[in-house]
């Protein structure tokens, strides 16, 4: 018994690893907006015929697809530093000396 809950707990572990794995690939860009255009096609058909549960369906797929899309243009971990804006005052010098202003 403790050989099977083993055998079983290392299978579901290692199919989790394997999702984890196969979602942090991201599709390539094309792809996304192929099927933004498939969805949109439909949610239209939908709204057209009254179809509101279909429409809902396909609202919430594109939701997905353009978090997905959003996840390609902005993602989670950057590999250029960025600068705050007061850092970038500290970095970037005055391009003229400013004058000074008398009340």
């Amino acid at each position: 018994m403790n050989r099977q809950f083993a055998l079983v707990l290392i299978t579901v572990a290692a199919v989790f690893a394997a999702t984890t794995a196969i979602a942090q690939q991201h599709r390539p860009y094309d792809q996304i907006m192929k099927d933004v255009g498939v969805t949109w096609a439909s949610l239209k058909k939908n709204l057209d015929s009254n179809s509101g549960a279909a429409a809902a369906e396909d609202a919430a797929k594109l939701q997905g697809l353009f978090a997905e899309v959003q996840g390609f243009w902005h993602p989670s971990t950057r590999t250029t530093p960025s600068i705050s804006p007061s850092g970038r005052k500290k970095a970037l010098p005055p391009l003229a000396p400013q004058p000074k202003v008398t009340t």
